[in-house]
């Protein structure tokens, strides 16, 4: 990031972001979670539909996503799921964080 410049950055988020909500439905909330972390809730599908959807999207960065081959991305994802995670909108953030950190690995 740093590499590049902050605006360059923030157009590369923006960039991210879009890429991502045209690649799910319309009823799907893509959110960002600060630095180049993305979340998305999935409505009314099940864990296996989100398994797929899952990897299509991280799939579409296997290119280099919006900025072509010149650009390695370093792109996880991890699923979490309701009523599997009971504690509201910040709990399943943070299982969702935490999960994305496992990926790391």
């Amino acid at each position: 990031q740093s590499a590049r410049g902050r605006l360059e950055a923030d157009a590369a988020v923006a960039a991210m972001a879009a890429r991502l909500k045209a690649s799910f439905r319309v009823s799907d909330v893509v959110a960002h979670l600060g630095e180049a972390r993305f979340g998305v809730l999935l409505h009314d599908v099940s864990q296996k539909d989100a398994e797929r959807l899952l990897a299509h999207n991280l799939a579409l960065f296997s290119d280099g996503g919006p900025f072509g081959e010149n650009v390695t991305l370093y792109v996880k994802g991890a699923l979490c799921t309701f009523p599997e995670e009971r504690g509201g909108p910040d709990a399943m953030v943070d299982v969702a964080l935490k999960a994305l950190q496992a990926a790391r690995h």
